[in-house]
């Protein structure tokens, strides 16, 4: 369009001139002698000038006839523009305007993805990082454990702590092994760990809703029975290292109902059938009644004793 514009304009610029220039020559004819401006230009002019005049003459019309094959062309070319109804003037201007604004709002866009993209790698980067930071601190908040656990163990000058640790470490071997005997002896008790004073033992009654009491409660009966378990449960615990073959018991059946000592005798049984040795020492006579052999102490006269093997 603005190709078309100029072209019309530079011809309309040398169809004037040259209209300026005819008429004015014709203007000076009409009112001479001469009637054609070769007459005019042969009899006024001298050859030099009217060969000028004559050129200049040529290149007007040349270049008239230039601008007219150049305006052809450019209309060609517009034409196909006018029939798809491109804009032109000002609207082709102001489209021109919003092209450059849309130009440059996607560079922006273009600056602003790459910039988003980057900060994304970044913080992918940055998180992969903050992840294998949060498994070193892990690890090291693991390690600490073990430490502070340790500390609690054996931080006291004295090695108190550590001293009390161990010892409950063996008393609840102890528990465990007593409580498998106990459970030969009585359906009703377990023992168990005091978890506030750690060295001292508790009766746990399952009649009861398994509510705990401290041993001291319990009945002589049930006392021998807790005691015959701790005592069959230490010999276990002492046999890891040393083979105990052989166990004594010093009365203590005299609290036991019938049923209660038929229980011990029958754990007691059990034991000398894992050939263990069992030594009572007792006056029931029902005790007499079920131990087959007999070791017996009898008062002769003159404050003298003699002993009696029976079996």
């Amino acid at each position: 369009d603005a190709t078309l514009k100029t072209c019309l304009d530079d011809e309309k610029a040398a169809a004037r001139e040259l209209k300026a220039a005819r008429d004015h020559l014709n203007e000076i004819l009409s009112g001479s002698d001469f009637e054609t401006l070769d007459d005019l230009r042969t009899s006024r002019l001298e050859q030099k000038e009217a060969e000028g005049m004559k050129g200049i003459e040529e290149a007007l019309e040349s270049r008239e006839n230039d601008l007219k094959s150049r305006l052809g062309i450019a209309q060609e070319q517009i034409k196909p523009l006018r029939e798809a109804k491109v804009p032109e003037g000002d609207a082709a201007k102001q489209l021109r305007e919003q092209q450059n604004e849309l130009q440059d709002k996607r560079d922006t866009l273009i600056r602003d993805l790459t910039t988003w993209e980057n900060q994304l790698k970044a913080d992918e980067k940055n998180r992969k990082r903050i992840v294998d930071q949060q498994q070193e601190l892990e690890e090291g908040r693991r390690d600490l454990a073990v430490w502070k656990r340790l500390q609690s163990l054996i931080g006291s000058h004295d090695g108190a702590k550590f001293r009390r640790y161990a010892q409950g470490i063996s008393l609840d071997i102890l528990v465990r092994h007593a409580n498998q005997h106990l459970v030969r002896l009585s359906d009703r008790y377990r023992i168990r760990r005091n978890q506030e004073e750690e060295l001292q033992l508790e009766i746990e009654d399952l009649h009861q809703a398994s509510v705990t009491r401290p041993m001291s409660s319990l009945s002589g009966g049930e006392s021998f029975l807790a005691s015959l378990a701790l005592a069959l449960g230490l010999s276990e615990l002492a046999g890891r290292q040393v083979q105990i073959e052989s166990l004594f018991i010093d009365e203590g059946f005299g609290s036991l109902d019938s049923d209660t000592l038929d229980l011990a005798i029958g754990a007691l049984e059990t034991l000398r059938q894992e050939n263990k040795s069992i030594g009572v020492i007792s006056h029931i006579e029902l005790l007499k009644q079920r131990i087959t052999t007999q070791v017996m102490v009898e008062k002769r006269a003159g404050g003298i004793s003699a002993i009696k093997v029976d079996s």
